[in-house]
């Protein structure tokens, strides 16, 4: 994104499921699976801090006894 600041129009836009319920905001995406859960600050605000992780290469190792 090219701001910090993120409107709630750009994510409805792309079909973005947003609740808001018990002071809590909830985002879904297209497919119902939750991308964030934030409480509500005391200023009125969501803030939602996104830290993109290293990727991490998995190995699995299979031993056929047969």
């Amino acid at each position: 994104m090219k701001s910090n600041i993120l409107r709630l129009c750009q994510l409805l836009k792309k079909e973005y499921e947003i609740k808001m319920k018990d002071y809590t905001l909830t985002l879904l995406d297209t497919k119902g699976n939750m991308i964030a859960k934030v409480a509500m600050k005391k200023n009125i605000i969501f803030l939602l801090n996104i830290e993109i992780d290293v990727p991490k290469c998995l190995n699995a190792c299979v031993k056929d006894e047969t």
